[in-house]
């Protein structure tokens, strides 16, 4: 059922499996004060919904859609993380976090520049003590150049004038040989941002820096230096 200059969402909530996922169903419909299609959610806080099945613009029935599924929990798909950023989840999410400093939100994520020095794996484990709500901490896996940006903005926003620090992430060959691992297990697209013209070395230094707020470079992981730690906002 579709009417023409009115919003009209279907919403509903499934409780999935012993995880306890909230799967909501959403429709679109247009908004005359708008003039466009847009997203309707009416419940009070979108933001619990860890995965949305759509219906297409308008629909009085639950959808078959199925969100994508990864080692069995349900995560949010493309569409969900549209309405993610609608409603301003992620920044909502990262302003609740403990902590003396103001964690930075992009995309799904929460971020956390850690103005101390600690060699690699100290900030590692400096970053999974943060964790918290069941949210696991990492050093700052990096997946996209849009990613990239938003760190070295981050960077220059914390150091400012004083722009030749390095930052560690959490990209290393440690327990790999010459193949290069995020510390937090995900895969990502495989981009890399290696300070030109050069490559990583395959020598001593094994850890990776965010390179004076600019390209990345390999570094020896002993070398101390802040660090920029990474929490799912989802």
């Amino acid at each position: 059922m579709r009417i023409k200059g009115t919003l009209l969402v279907i919403f509903s909530l499934d409780i999935v499996g012993s995880s306890f996922a909230i799967v909501c169903y959403a429709g679109r419909g247009f908004d005359v004060a708008v003039n466009s299609l847009q997203w309707g959610l009416p419940v009070a806080d979108p933001c619990r919904c860890t995965a949305v099945r759509l219906g297409g613009e308008i629909t009085t029935a639950a959808p078959a859609f199925s969100p994508l599924s990864r080692g069995g929990d349900l995560l949010l798909s493309e569409d969900a993380e549209e309405i993610w950023s609608f409603f301003n989840c992620t920044a909502r999410f990262c302003a609740t976090l403990p902590g003396s400093e103001h964690w930075q939100s992009f995309g799904l994520s929460c971020y956390l520049i850690i103005n101390l020095r600690f060699a690699y794996l100290e900030a590692e484990k400096y970053c999974g003590n943060l964790a918290t709500q069941g949210k696991s901490t990492h050093l700052a896996s990096v997946h996209s150049a849009e990613e990239n940006a938003f760190l070295r903005r981050y960077h220059a926003a914390v150091f400012q004038s004083t722009s030749n620090i390095a930052l560690w992430i959490g990209y290393d060959r440690l327990a790999s040989g010459d193949t290069y691992r995020w510390l937090d297990g995900s895969v990502g697209s495989g981009f890399e941002d290696w300070k030109p013209p050069m490559e990583p070395s395959r020598g001593a230094e094994k850890c990776t820096v965010l390179w004076y707020g600019n390209h990345w470079n390999d570094w020896p992981c002993y070398n101390t230096a802040p660090f920029v730690c990474k929490m799912p906002a989802y």
